[in-house]
């Protein structure tokens, strides 16, 4: 398997995250750790380090990754053995969380157990690579307890400092329908003598939406209640920002996507309709800082991370108060959940092997950031006669290639993967019964459909071609 080359060893530094292998490391590149993982949740900076999740088939792994440093197995915060874990096997019900600051981790999973009908939900929290430990349990007060309702909201989980933010619901199991209540809550470990669950911040009758804290300050999208069958329509979804030492809301934003943050002053800055990305100050009116295409996006010191898509290709901008963006990094294909603490940025992104890789660029002002422009893929050389009773197939990927190559004769067809760099070939033998066509008519005539796979989708690069087999 081929490496990534050519980027600026003493800026970059990236953890190439492979599913079936990994690359020898370069002598001078102490800033590259291959891991063999691919990540579940996150990367988010913890401080100097990066911390993400991984599916290893048994569990839910935290892992931490750092410059200069091997990778670490933190803690297995989930198991599916029944080995175990005494109520596996489980499933994750399609939450888990996880955030970090240079102080601490937290992480959130909520897990229904298959065969026995129980639910909970817990965060945990440790500082950056200890194993985090549990520290609010919503429901009836143990993780594997009785059937609840007191459950983490999705995609919740909110860390600044030493202060961990989350929404949940109210109480026990309730009657669905209307009246079901939420609550936004912080609980800071830096404060001695606050509440188990944390400081209330404000409760709502509608779904409350991922917690986002920085500074004193802390934001949340609120859904409008749960109405009855044909009423009318309600209010669009707020996001409020509140003053979490007081619970006063400082500003909220009407319309805004589930992709929002806040800043230590109590900048709020949000996607909305289009992918319009504003900016509302406390106190002021909102601003627009890029007009359309946003996605997601990270706020930090003053200045905005941003997915964007553009011109068939995604790209991270980093834009500043005045609405000026600088292109971090493009590419053909997405780029997966990334972060930004306001000096640093760290994103997951597929390369045009299938290996996915996560980068942390130290200085995202920088004229000359990276782009992966693109995957060019080409047929060298069409082979029309036998070596040793197969046919040859050079293919050119400069940047790394993987697919299949099919050749179809009649109603019979061979097929092949090819996966490499360079110079790649592709061996394709003939069967039995076109060979002895071939030694009869002394040619075939066949069809080859050469495929290469982005992104998990196959697209034909070139289109099929007709050859002709000579014996």
């Amino acid at each position: 398997m081929a490496c990534l080359r050519g980027v600026q060893a003493w800026r970059w530094w990236f953890v190439a995250l492979v599913a079936w292998g990994a690359c020898p490391v370069a002598a001078n590149a102490d800033r590259r750790v291959v891991t063999g993982a691919t990540p579940f949740d996150g990367p988010v900076l913890a401080g100097p380090s990066v911390v993400y999740t991984e599916e290893d088939g048994t569990g839910l792994v935290l892992w931490q990754a750092a410059p200069g440093r091997a990778e670490r197995r933190i803690q297995v915060l989930f198991s599916n053995d029944p080995a175990t874990d005494e109520f596996a096997p489980a499933t994750f019900d399609a939450l888990t969380d996880l955030d970090a600051s240079p102080l601490r981790v937290a992480t959130g999973i909520r897990r229904v157990v298959t065969k026995a009908g129980i639910r909970g939900a817990q965060i945990s929290s440790a500082p950056p690579g200890r194993e985090p430990v549990g520290l609010i349990t919503t429901g009836d007060g143990v993780l594997e307890g009785p059937s609840s309702c007191g459950d983490l909201s999705s995609g919740t989980v909110g860390v600044d400092a030493d202060a961990v933010g989350y929404a949940s619901f109210i109480g026990g199991c309730l009657t669905a329908g209307p009246g079901r209540p939420y609550a936004v809550r912080v609980r800071d470990l830096a404060s001695p003598g606050e509440p188990a669950e944390g400081r209330t911040i404000a409760t709502s009758e509608g779904a409350i939406g991922p917690v986002r804290l920085a500074g004193r300050f802390v934001a949340w999208r609120q859904n409008p209640p749960v109405l009855p069958s044909g009423s009318p329509a309600g209010p669009p979804p707020v996001v409020l920002v509140a003053d979490r030492s007081t619970g006063a809301v400082v500003s909220s934003l009407t319309g805004a996507s589930a992709s929002y943050d806040v800043q230590e002053d109590g900048t709020l800055v949000a996607v909305g309709a289009g992918g319009k990305v504003t900016a509302l100050t406390v106190g002021g009116s909102p601003r627009v800082l890029l007009p359309v295409g946003a996605e997601r996006l990270r706020t930090a010191a003053g200045r905005v991370v941003v997915k964007r898509r553009a011109a068939g290709r995604d790209e991270l901008l980093i834009v500043d108060a005045s609405g000026a963006a600088t292109v971090l990094a493009r590419s053909p294909k997405d780029f997966l959940p990334f972060d930004f603490d306001g000096t640093r940025v760290t994103w997951t992104q597929e390369g045009c092997r299938g290996v996915s890789t996560l980068f942390v660029e130290d200085d995202p002002a920088a004229p000359d950031a990276m782009s992966v422009a693109s995957c060019p893929f080409a047929i060298r050389k069409i082979p029309t006669r036998l070596r040793r009773g197969a046919l040859e197939l050079l293919l050119s990927c400069p940047k790394g290639c993987r697919g299949s190559v099919r050749l179809t004769i009649g109603s019979r067809s061979v097929r092949r993967a090819f996966d490499g760099s360079g110079r790649v070939r592709v061996r394709l033998g003939l069967r039995a019964v076109d060979l002895r066509t071939l030694r009869r008519s002394r040619r075939v005539v066949g069809r080859l459909r050469v495929r290469q796979e982005l992104s998990g989708e196959r697209v034909s690069t070139p289109a099929d071609r007709r050859v002709t087999i000579r014996g």
